[in-house]
């Protein structure tokens, strides 16, 4: 499952810039996830009433979960023990928009105990981004696996946990899968289907088999604890 895409070794300045320029292409973003109270995005506390639950905290709350990032998400919860390999990755789903001419991408992943004492949580943090750039975008992170998390940390400064302060609480992860758009239309007849098909941990298993991981070279990333089985 897991392959590094592209073996040469980018700079770190190259990929900082890399991740300043596609940050200045995004229009909109959001955050769908169960934060705790004092949890900073760009500089502004959410709301002390989004605490307690699964919200879209913004800045761009219309972009909702990122389709198939909340039901990626519930399958990563409910199938952990099964699936513990892909429970402790990240993934980078993309989705075409057919009336605009811009692509919304979606980094998926579960959260650590920290935040909800019963348990892990998913989440997903969202950004639209002109077909253009998010063509260039998704071609630069093949090559560079980090530039995803360099992206990440731009757009949304200050959400990832720090020193134990609130935040966003990825799990720690040596890489991500990249879901493009034929593949996340599939994955999503997968999801709504699986109550229907027999085997759905297989078909998962199957599915991101299929699929390339991208690994971070000077990763892993996420202030989140790793899921144990």
């Amino acid at each position: 499952m897991e392959n590094n895409i592209d073996k040469t070794e980018p700079s770190i300045a190259n990929t900082e810039n890399l991740a300043e320029k596609f940050n200045k292409s995004i229009v909109k973003k959001n955050v769908h996830a169960k934060l705790p109270l004092g949890t900073k995005i760009n500089g502004t506390e959410i709301s002390p009433f989004y605490t307690k639950g699964f919200f879209d905290h913004g800045p761009d709350k219309d972009l909702g979960s990122g389709f198939v990032g909340a039901s990626l998400g519930e399958i990563l919860l409910r199938q952990k023990y099964y699936l513990p390999e892909l429970a402790n990755s990240h993934f980078l789903s993309i989705k075409e928009e057919t009336d605009r001419e811009n692509k919304i991408l979606a980094i998926v992943s579960l959260q650590d105990a920290k935040v909800e004492t019963r348990g892990y949580t998913p989440a997903c943090v969202v950004f639209e981004m002109p077909n253009k750039e998010a063509d260039e975008f998704i071609e630069e992170v093949k090559k560079d696996p980090d530039l995803l998390e360099k992206l990440y940390q731009k757009a949304f400064e200050g959400l990832e946990s720090k020193n134990e302060n609130p935040g966003l609480r990825r799990v720690r992860a040596n890489g991500f899968y990249l879901i493009p758009e034929g593949k996340r239309r599939e994955l999503a007849l997968i999801c709504e289907n699986q109550y229907k098909i027999s085997h759905p941990i297989e078909k998962f298993k199957e599915f991101f088999n299929n699929l390339d991981k991208c690994l971070y070279k000077n990763g892993p990333y996420g202030s989140g604890k790793p899921f144990t089985p």
